[in-house]
């Protein structure tokens, strides 16, 4: 699909513009592109990645006046970002794939956010190539989609890219699973701060029977004796809480 505006009437290969705007209050709801169409295009034409995105965020009032609070210019992969289930942000309806979406890339607050923004243009690409395989309608062609992008690629810019794999990044842009590993860090540095303190209370309550088995009543022996019980109990249920709270991070 061709751009909005080719700024270049000498090239229209180069100095592509698209331009988009939201309602800033509620979140990007534009499309990038539809799927299909865009991973066939940027094998056809690779200069389509250099588009620049010209984006407005916009308040409207009551009185239907429109102001503008924010205006960026970003290329697609600054403004694209992984699902829970696809590595790329997705309109999907019925089970099928339509337009690519974008992610939310102004945020101040990123622990609301899930998932982060692409860093770079090759993995944007590992993230088309493996929505292209997880895609029922394209899954054939995910074979020679990359082989044919990077040739073409090369033959339009004379440079050659290093695409990861998604398997060996798709990690770093999923922030909802970072923040609950960290929250399971933290439990499981609570857990063994517990078992510290239980393992140095039972050794007091050890020794403070040796002692009153030394020298005390037989009131005294009994009572020492209950409270290394007690200890045990508590050291046993400390125990158990670190345990459980290591085997919530393997399974992570």
């Amino acid at each position: 699909m061709p751009p909005d505006f080719f700024l270049n009437p000498d090239d229209r290969s180069k100095n592509l513009l698209e331009v988009k705007a939201f309602n800033r209050s509620a979140g990007p709801g534009f499309d990038i592109a539809d799927f299909r169409m865009y991973e066939e295009e940027i094998i056809d034409k690779p200069y389509m990645l250099d588009v620049d995105y010209l984006i407005f965020g916009y308040d409207m009032s009551d009185d239907g006046i429109v102001t503008i609070k924010d205006v960026w210019l970003k290329k697609v992969w600054e403004i694209t970002r992984r699902m829970e289930d696809w590595p790329i942000n997705l309109q999907i309806k019925d089970k099928v794939v339509h337009k690519i979406r974008p992610g939310i890339w102004y945020s101040e607050d990123m622990s609301r956010v899930d998932y982060s923004i692409f860093e770079s243009l090759e993995d944007f690409i590992s993230v088309i190539e493996e929505a292209v395989y997880q895609n029922p309608k394209t899954h054939n062609d995910a074979a020679a989609w990359k082989s044919a992008f990077l040739k073409n690629y090369k033959k339009e810019t004379g440079k050659e890219l290093v695409i990861p794999r998604w398997h060996d990044i798709k990690d770093k842009y999923d922030l909802k699973a970072k923040r609950k590993r960290a929250r399971a860090e933290e439990e499981r540095k609570d857990a063994a701060e517990k078992l510290k303190l239980a393992m140095v209370k039972l050794h007091e309550a050890k020794q403070g029977f040796m002692k009153a088995e030394n020298s005390g009543t037989e009131k005294q022996i009994a009572m020492a004796r209950k409270r290394v019980q007690n200890a045990e109990e508590k050291a046993a249920k400390a125990k158990a809480g670190l345990e459980k709270a290591e085997e919530k991070i393997q399974n992570l």
